[in-house]
């Protein structure tokens, strides 16, 4: 799995694979977790379905959406770089 920390401590990897710094990433952190967890109270039932989140945090959410945002990547990829099913 891609090391969010890694990329992170790295400012041209965190721009070519975020888009953002990680003072922008730390930023938008508090806004986004706070939108998550007001939808995860809303639609609770949805998360507790099927199988379990490899994405244990707020911040794991963030940079995987980020990553998708930025790089378009194909399902597989996705699934070889965050070490999940592709189905």
């Amino acid at each position: 799995m891609i090391s969010k920390e890694k990329v992170l401590k790295n400012p041209r990897m965190s721009q070519a694979l975020l888009g953002v710094s990680h003072q922008e990433f730390k930023t938008l952190c508090v806004p986004f977790g706070l939108a998550y967890l007001s939808l995860k109270e809303k639609i609770k039932h949805n998360f507790t379905k099927g199988r379990k989140s490899i994405l244990q945090d707020i911040e794991e959410n963030l940079f995987f959406i980020l990553f998708y945002l930025k790089t378009y990547p194909t399902y597989d990829v996705l699934g070889a770089v965050f070490n999940v099913s592709s189905t």
